[in-house]
């Protein structure tokens, strides 16, 4: 079973979160490194971080990554919390409930919280899988302090032939708000030193996109 700086709780079933870097079968290749943790069907069960030192005046981001090797996402759900003890009981503060997952590449899990009052917490990730799909596989597990104001260019795509001024070319960006705040910004499209155009973004909560065109 994982062990080491995580613990876990089962609520149903007879399996447990298990470490694994080697077993490939049904999506359990991690995503990074050499190991993920995989959770059996018919389970549903905790896995906790250790403990650590939360403000209350900080905004935190929650996150996992996770799959399935069946297509149903009801079959396969994860939820995120966090409490003062590291115990089903204990997960008193819901981040993310029930996010169902799907087979495929790896999908993000993440929740946006902060506490009401600082001091030591644990984290937990709730697996629930019915007996559908064989596996859940989780891999890089992550708690980060979000800054006020953080928005960054996920993507640009641009035309091929930017060369040929006399065609009306479209620029696209996909932008995403990393911050804590919600925040709406300008983009600002250029080539070199020259400014082609300007597009502004949607108002966007934390870890909300927007696509923007010039």
């Amino acid at each position: 079973p994982v062990a080491g700086y995580l613990t876990q709780e089962s609520v149903a079933g007879t399996a447990v979160w298990m470490a694994n870097s080697s077993e490939t079968g049904y999506n359990r290749t991690p995503r990074t490194g050499s190991f993920n943790a995989t959770l059996r069907y018919s389970n549903t069960d905790w896995l906790f971080t250790p403990p650590v030192i939360l403000d209350n005046t900080k905004t935190y981001l929650f996150t996992v990554y996770a799959r399935q090797d069946g297509a149903t996402s009801t079959s396969a759900t994860i939820s995120l919390s966090y409490g003062a003890e590291a115990s089903a009981a204990g997960m008193t503060e819901s981040i993310l409930a029930d996010y169902g997952i799907v087979n495929g590449e790896y999908q993000e899990v993440s929740g946006v919280f902060s506490p009401a009052s600082s001091g030591t917490y644990y984290l937990g990730i709730l697996g629930y899988i019915n007996g559908s799909p064989w596996y859940i596989s989780i891999d890089d597990i992550s708690i980060i302090e979000l800054p006020d104001n953080d928005f960054g260019v996920l993507s640009l795509t641009t035309p091929g032939y930017m060369n040929n001024v006399s065609t009306a070319h479209t620029l696209t960006a996909i932008v995403k708000n990393n911050g804590a705040t919600t925040q709406s910004k300008t983009v600002t499209f250029k080539e070199g030193a020259n400014t082609l155009g300007t597009a502004v973004t949607k108002s966007l909560a934390t870890g909300e996109k927007d696509t923007v065109t010039y």
